[in-house]
């Protein structure tokens, strides 16, 4: 049988245009993205005057992963349970099914895997940053977002940081983690929590669409 290749309208680029757009707002910090300047990425944004550079990267697990590209796909309105069904199969995606014709996953999200997916999320690109391909700043930051975590359960993260994840050479000198309700910004082993104006989220989502379909 032959797939057919759906199209993925949220793009690394959109994911990387949607941080500029959040860091942008919140703390007015002049963010572009590395490569209109560059060509090149590592880290993807940084300031216009040079000073930090930002990494952004996603909290997710190789199944949440194709969870996402199973419902961040654009398919046809005709027959689309029936190719949700098949894309599922295809993707590896279990716990599929249809609540009035409506399609839900049935994953667990306990606190115990949340943690230890920020762990290795954040992990993964303290490696990166201190490989020697990776362009260094005078200030080194990470954005990571984490939509469907519990505040709570980043909460727990950050109070316990020192004590999850281990440290390195270079460490990042201010982490992001964004979810639904807010901003979190942990430096030196302190964090705050930004809220979202009322109405952002939507405008976020359809301006860095915008950018990311002009940049195909």
């Amino acid at each position: 049988m032959t797939w057919i290749k759906y199209e993925n309208p949220f793009t690394k680029h959109y994911f990387e245009e949607y941080a500029r757009l959040v860091l942008n707002d919140l703390l007015n910090l002049s963010l572009i993205h590395r490569k209109d300047r560059y060509g090149q990425d590592k880290p993807d944004l940084i300031s216009n005057s040079e000073e930090l550079g930002v990494e952004v990267t996603h909290a997710l697990s190789d199944e949440g992963g194709r969870q996402n590209k199973l419902f961040q796909q654009n398919y046809p309105k005709e027959n689309r349970n029936q190719i949700l069904v098949a894309e599922a199969k295809r993707l590896k995606v279990k716990g599929l099914s249809f609540i009035d014709n409506v399609a839900c996953l049935s994953q667990s999200c306990s606190k115990d895997y949340n943690i230890n997916l920020l762990i290795s999320t954040i992990e993964k690109k303290l490696k990166k940053l201190n490989s020697i391909t990776f362009n260094k700043y005078t200030n080194n930051q990470l954005f990571v977002s984490a939509f469907s975590f519990f505040p709570e359960d980043i909460e727990f993260f950050l109070n316990n940081f020192s004590n999850l994840v281990s440290s390195h050479p270079t460490n990042f000198d201010t982490i992001y983690i964004f979810n639904m309700e807010g901003l979190y910004v942990f430096c030196n082993n302190q964090y705050r929590c930004i809220p979202i104006p009322e109405n952002s989220l939507t405008r976020y989502k359809h301006e860095a669409m915008s950018v990311s379909e002009h940049n195909k």
